[in-house]
C-alpha cells in the first residue's frame, strides 16, 4: 500500500493496520501529529490513551484525533486491526467552512479550536453505524484503485464521512443530554424532596427549555417529575411514620406536602389505609402493600 500522504496536491491516506502489544504496550510514549486522523476499530479491543484520559476500544468505535491530541494505544488482545484514515484540511478546501451541525461538531475544525483541543474521547469515540463502515470501504477502494477522478471522488467521501460522524455525534448527545436530565432530576428528588421544585432552575442547569425537560422526563421514566416527587414524598412520610413518634401533621409538612387533606387523601389513594392506621399497622407488624420502591435509572 503506497504512502502518498505526505503528498502535498493530496495530503490523503487510508489503510488497514494490525497493532501488536510487544510493539505498543512496552511503550508509553504518547503520540502528536500534523495532521487529522479518523480510525475505525475492526478486530481487537485495548484501550486509547488520549491526552490525560484512558477510554476503552472495541469493534465498531469510531474516533476522530486532533493533531494535537496526544495519543497512545494500549492492546489487550493478540493483535488491534484498525482502519486509518488521515487527511490534512488542505484536502476539504472551502467546504469545511460551509458545513454546520447543531451541537458545534464542525467548530473543532476551526482555527480557534486549535491550540485548545476537546478531550476526543468524550466527544468523538463513538459507536459506529453501516453507513459509516461503507463509507470507509468506498475510500479504501478508491484509494487503492485509482480510478479516473478518483481524488475528487476521495475528497467527496471524506466530507460524507464526517458529515455521518457529525450526526451519529448529535443522536449521541442527545441521548446523553437525556439522560443526564433525568439522573439531574432524580438526584434532586432524593436530596430536596421536601422543597419545591422550581422547573426553570432545573432547565437552566441542564440547558434545554422548560417544556422539553417535562418531555424528556416522561419519555425516558415514563412518569412525569411531580409523580415522582409525590412518590418519593410518601417513601420518606411511611419511613417516618414507621421510626418516629412526630405528629401525622409534622411528619406530611417535612415530607413535603403542604395540605394536610391532600396528604391523607393521596395517602390512602396509594396505600389503601390512613396514615394513623398505616403507623399502627407498621409497629405491630402488619405490613401495606404499599413498597415506597421507585424504578431506578441504570
Amino acid at each position: 500500500m503506497r504512502e502518498s500522504f505526505y503528498d502535498p496536491t493530496f495530503p490523503f491516506y487510508i489503510g488497514i493496520h494490525n497493532h501488536l502489544p510487544s510493539v505498543y504496550n512496552h511503550d508509553p510514549q504518547k503520540h502528536i501529529r500534523s495532521f487529522w486522523k479518523i480510525f475505525y476499530v475492526m478486530e481487537g479491543s485495548g484501550k486509547h490513551l488520549i491526552n490525560n484520559r484512558v477510554r476503552p476500544l472495541h469493534p465498531g468505535n469510531i474516533c476522530i484525533v486532533h493533531p494535537e491530541d496526544r495519543t497512545s494505544l494500549f492492546i489487550e488482545t493478540d493483535h488491534l486491526s484498525l482502519c486509518n484514515l488521515c487527511f490534512k484540511l488542505g484536502l476539504l478546501g472551502e467546504t469545511l467552512k460551509q458545513l454546520r451541525s447543531e451541537y458545534g461538531f464542525f467548530s473543532i475544525f476551526s482555527s480557534a479550536y486549535a491550540g485548545n483541543p476537546l478531550s476526543a474521547d468524550a466527544l468523538y469515540l463513538l459507536d459506529s453505524d453501516r453507513t459509516a463502515v461503507s463509507i470507509l470501504r468506498r475510500l479504501l477502494y478508491e484509494y487503492e484503485a485509482e480510478r479516473p477522478n478518483y481524488r475528487e471522488m476521495i475528497r467527496a467521501l471524506v466530507v460524507e464521512l464526517l458529515i455521518h460522524i457529525s450526526r451519529l455525534y448529535t443522536t449521541s448527545f442527545r441521548k446523553e443530554k437525556r439522560l443526564a436530565a433525568v439522573r439531574f432530576i432524580r438526584s434532586w428528588i432524593e436530596e430536596h424532596y421536601a422543597e419545591t421544585p422550581d422547573y426553570a432552575m432545573f432547565a437552566r442547569r441542564i440547558g434545554i427549555s422548560q417544556g422539553h425537560l417535562c418531555a424528556i422526563y416522561k419519555a425516558v421514566t415514563g412518569t412525569t417529575i411531580s409523580d415522582d416527587l409525590r412518590k418519593k414524598r410518601l417513601e420518606e412520610a411511611c419511613r417516618a411514620l414507621k421510626n418516629s413518634s412526630s405528629s401525622i401533621s409534622e411528619i406530611c409538612y417535612r415530607s413535603g406536602f403542604s395540605d394536610m387533606s391532600y396528604f391523607h387523601k393521596l395517602f390512602r389513594s396509594v396505600t389503601g389505609t390512613t396514615p394513623r392506621l398505616y403507623r399502627l399497622s407498621e409497629k405491630s407488624g402488619l405490613h401495606s402493600d404499599f413498597s415506597g420502591k421507585r424504578d431506578g435509572l441504570q
